[in-house]
């Protein structure tokens, strides 16, 4: 009998969904970045000066070509959390719940629209800023950045999942289903559009309430968001406190080439493309990518080398492979999760002081003034926003701060696994380590990943409610978590498995797991149909 499921396990899994939706744009945000930092840099007239071979208006021109499409994703990134949230969240029909969001969010800003021209307060141009209003896909309304993109997500995510199969009467058949979904999609959010403008001020108050608190909080405010991030990760909640920081007043708000932006994100991108800033804000960039690039690119590579001097001489060359690939990701890709789930579950308390480490890191970068915006503190972002962009950025810090950083986390984790003897990759006693397998993949290749037993440890396609993952994990939706056997799952390539409650479960395998994944997916669906047919 499948057992009934707690609110508490519903909330859990809307939440890890939701911060996965974010994933999305936010990829997209990054990737449009790096060509706004790029064309930036390059069209700049402190570059120009020093290479004036850059001056070539055929190199000019496309400079500022790749700069413009940059700020694509800057300029529609509402609309785009708008449709990424249902096509996220929805387990069918993910592309009518795309499409339904961009409907409901073009729908919720024109009903704004009718409620300010009818009432009369509909602000004159000159006048639009201090109203609080702004331009949004040519329809002058509130201006709600991302949030507004976000609660019209979420709207639409709970209409699709209510409506998608839903069954009309004969005389509107052609009506029903999917097709029901925009319908009352636009229904809806007219009414929200109408109610928003009595209902937005209290959002906007509360969003200004936490923006107001982390700037009073001056250089711990930056502490705590590094620090906070770092501990929401293990349960995957960490990409709403981040979304917030990077794109609500919580973020602080600036006004850039005449033109209020809120969210650190958003500041730092604004001032980027804006020529006549010549300076871009600590206050913005104190939350971005500056702040991880102490641990990113010189912390976890220390501890990954604490780990390879304290394994047994033995299993060195064992671990090395896996050693190498997080440091790897961590400092290329900015992923840290392969290097920080090695030692999340051993030793927890070392965590906490990563945490406390990394938000360190954040502090230290904005109480010397270092301006390195973007999203991911990788050795890409330091090229491309750090050193492409000159001195200003005090991009000459990072290495002589980082240096600290990675003789702190040597010293304290080699300590701390010598000291206490934790079970690091390459420490486990023969007699744990003997029996397990390497990660054995289909084709043979290391990093492969045999979905066929990891599907087995999960207890089978008849145990997994919802498959779904994000940039480096499985999450799951299983029916009991008593069949799940996490030493199976490590010894066939997962670095972790965590258990957020008796139904939401996470396993942490690293950059391959939409390979994983896919392959799981693949499976499920081949017992289902076997299962059907006998």
């Amino acid at each position: 009998m499948k057992p009934m499921r707690s609110k508490t396990s519903g909330v859990w899994e809307f939440f890890q969904g939701l911060g996965k939706t974010f994933m999305l744009p936010v990829a997209l945000l990054a990737f449009m970045g790096l060509m706004l930092g790029v064309g930036s840099a390059f069209s700049g007239a402190a570059t120009i000066e020093a290479f004036p071979w850059l001056g070539n208006p055929v190199l000019q021109t496309f400079f500022k070509f790749i700069a413009t499409i940059g700020g694509f994703a800057f300029t529609y990134l509402p609309v785009l959390f708008a449709m990424a949230i249902p096509l996220g969240l929805a387990r069918q029909e993910k592309g009518v719940a795309a499409f339904s969001g961009f409907v409901g969010y073009i729908v919720m800003h024109l009903s704004i629209n009718f409620y300010l021209t009818e009432t009369g307060r509909l602000a004159p141009e000159e006048a639009m800023r201090q109203a609080g209003q702004g331009m949004v896909m040519g329809i002058q309304t509130f201006e709600m950045g991302v949030l507004g993109g976000i609660i019209a997500g979420i709207i639409v995510h709970f209409l699709h999942r209510r409506f998608h199969a839903v069954q009309l009467p004969d005389a509107f058949a052609f009506f029903s289903g999917a097709r029901f979904v925009p319908i009352v999609t636009a229904l809806v959010m007219s009414v929200v559009g109408v109610a928003m403008p009595m209902i937005w001020p209290l959002f906007a108050w509360m969003i200004g309430g936490i923006g107001s608190l982390i700037q009073k909080a001056g250089a711990v405010g930056p502490f705590l968001f590094g620090a906070g991030e770092r501990l929401l990760l293990p349960f995957g909640l960490h990409h709403i406190l981040v979304a917030l920081i990077r794109f609500t007043e919580a973020g602080g708000t600036a006004v850039v080439c005449g033109e209020t932006v809120a969210g650190a994100l958003n500041i730092f991108y604004k001032e980027l493309s804006c020529p006549e800033v010549n300076q871009f804000s600590v206050q913005a960039t104190q939350f971005l990518s500056q702040g991880k690039m102490p641990t990113f690119l010189f912390g976890l590579p220390a501890v990954a080398l604490a780990m390879y001097h304290t394994a047994h001489p033995e299993n060195r060359k064992k671990i090395r492979g896996l050693l190498i690939s997080g440091v790897v990701a961590s400092v290329v890709a900015g992923i840290t999760e392969p290097i920080e789930f090695l030692f999340l579950f051993v030793a927890p308390v070392l965590y906490l002081i990563h945490a406390a480490l990394t938000g360190l890191g954040f502090m230290t970068m904005g109480l010397l003034g270092v301006t390195i915006g973007n999203t991911d503190g990788n050795i890409i972002d330091f090229i491309v926003f750090g050193l492409l962009q000159g001195w200003k950025t005090k991009w000459y810090l990072v290495p002589i701060v980082g240096a600290v950083w990675f003789i702190v986390y040597y010293a304290i984790f080699r300590f701390a696994i010598v000291r206490f003897d934790l079970k690091t990759p390459g420490r486990e006693n023969k007699e744990s380590s003997g029996g397990k397998e390497e990660p054995s993949g289909e084709t043979g290749k290391t990093i492969d990943y045999n979905a066929r037993k990891v599907l087995e440890a999960l207890g089978g396609a008849e145990n997994i409610l919802s498959l779904d993952n994000c940039i480096t994990r499985l999450r799951l939706v299983v029916k009991d978590m008593k069949p799940i056997d996490e030493e199976a799952l490590k010894a066939n390539g997962a670095i972790g498995v965590v258990k957020l409650d008796d139904a939401n479960l996470q396993v942490v395998v690293g950059p391959q797991v939409g390979l994983l994944k896919n392959r799981l997916e693949k499976l499920i669906e081949q017992q289902r149909t076997s299962d059907h047919e006998v």
